[in-house]
């Protein structure tokens, strides 16, 4: 019979502990699922469209190009001309995952500012992989560019396969250069030589910066040319470059988008997992703390009518070596007097246990004794004397009694013993500062009204 019990003792506390561990578990748990949930959709959903946002699709260079012009057919003199150019894309239109960007070209004598070419058109990008729908091919380098061949336009022209060459660094950031090597039909671009068929061989070259797909440098070389039975004609040979300033200011933004991305990747995904675990970790405490008060009042509630039974007699068992200590540390203190400060506040604590000890067990012996409330006519007057009688207050503390008496019909005893435990809590709330407790008792309709309010905090 005794081992059944208990062994069925051990597999109900077992039991409990279990279910108590589960419920432990099961908030932290929901805060984790929301934090991984939150650092999913940051990461899978909201990361990409940040890094895509329509400031990153618009792109504005300058370059310094050199022309060497054959002056006619029959000639072998070449004419030096110098020009500047601009490239700029511009977010036109956003349709979520669709962006229409205008791309304007343009190209001007240096000397004279004569246009000698220009032309705007518009594409149509996908907004995550950066291709035009137009052709199959990017109109901007990807996120995380490869060391690999890329099909891409120039500026709005064909597809072009430009081929990774090598990584230099700028800056202290890695740059991947690309080329490309076309032969263009170009005949009619000539003024000069409107019947001929020419030729053109150019080689373009980018420097795009691999993490955010941004071209911080573009550079082309061309030749352009006449295919005869004598051999080939030169009609033109040139280069264009990207300013220095164009370059600096290139650089200097994939540098600012570099640390923006730092931030989208690594510092918000740090910071949801950081907030993540310390929000579980609190809720787990304070579950755990909540769960070790409710086994105390469990235990509490056990051992009730075990207390009961021995609360008269340890409380008469207690009280006497209290009322020794403290009177012993009123005399200690006494004699010692102003001498030794570090002595009189240790006292000061023992005589605080103590008042605690003695309030603590009042309020066990009040709480156990039950019993039905006994009516009787009540003097207000004598129940404020009465219960504060077996009181002690400082001398800093005024209580401050009302003068009219009020007659009421209640429990006298249970009555003073609210009313000496409810002014009790404020002398120690006051503690040996200087301070006032108000006590008031009026009529009000069929009741009567007792107040109780002191100067503590």
């Amino acid at each position: 019979m005794c081992s059944f019990s208990l062994n069925r003792v051990i597999y109900y506390q077992a039991t409990r502990k279990l279910v108590v561990i589960k419920k432990e578990v099961l908030y932290p748990s929901i805060i984790i699922a929301i934090g991984l949930v939150g650092l999913f959709t940051w990461t899978n959903l909201a990361i990409p469209e940040l890094k895509n946002a329509n400031e990153y699709f618009e792109l504005r260079l300058d370059t310094f190009e050199r022309w060497e012009i054959l002056e006619s057919l029959d000639s072998d003199q070449y004419v030096v001309e110098f020009a500047r150019g601009e490239l700029k894309f511009e977010v036109l239109e956003d349709n979520g995952s669709e962006l229409t960007i205008y791309d304007h070209e343009f190209t001007s004598n240096w000397q004279t500012g004569e246009v000698i070419w220009e032309t705007d058109d518009t594409a149509i990008v996908d907004r995550h992989s950066r291709k035009s729908s137009d052709w199959d091919s990017y109109f901007l380098f990807p996120l995380d560019t490869q060391k690999q061949d890329y099909s891409f336009g120039i500026f709005g022209d064909k597809s072009h396969t430009f081929s990774y060459v090598k990584s230099l660094e700028l800056s202290n950031i890695e740059i991947y250069e690309f080329e490309t090597v076309d032969t263009y039909d170009i005949s009619g671009a000539y003024e000069k030589f409107p019947d001929e068929k020419i030729l053109a061989d150019q080689t373009t070259i980018y420097l795009v910066e691999p993490i955010t797909g941004q071209i911080v440098s573009y550079t082309t070389f061309w030749q352009d040319y006449i295919e005869t039975d004598n051999g080939r004609i030169i009609v033109s040979n040139g280069n264009a470059d990207t300013s220095q300033y164009s370059k600096d200011i290139l650089l200097n933004r994939a540098l600012e988008i570099i640390k923006i991305y730092e931030i989208y990747d690594t510092v918000i995904p740090i910071g949801i997992i950081a907030a993540t675990a310390v929000f579980a970790s609190l809720v787990f405490s304070l579950e755990r703390l909540f769960y070790k008060q409710k086994q105390l009042l469990v235990k509490e509630k056990e051992k009730f009518e075990i207390v009961g039974r021995l609360a008269s007699n340890v409380a008469h068992d207690l009280r006497n070596p209290l009322s020794v200590i403290k009177n012993s540390t009123v005399i200690i203190k006494h004699r010692i007097g102003d001498s030794r400060p570090d002595v009189t506040r240790q006292i000061d604590f023992i005589q605080e246990g103590v008042n605690r000890m003695s309030h603590q067990i009042d309020d066990v012996l009040g709480f156990v004794k039950k019993r039905e409330p006994i009516y009787a006519i009540i003097d207000s007057k004598e129940l404020f004397e009465q219960a504060l009688f077996s009181l002690k207050k400082p001398d800093s503390i005024n209580i401050h009694l009302p003068k009219n008496s009020v007659i009421f019909e209640g429990d006298d005893i249970m009555i003073q013993s609210a009313i000496g435990n409810v002014i009790l809590n404020s002398i120690q709330a006051i503690g040996k500062t200087k301070g006032d407790i108000l006590v008031n008792c009026y009529e009000k309709e069929l009741n009567v009204v007792i107040e109780i309010s002191d100067s503590g905090p």
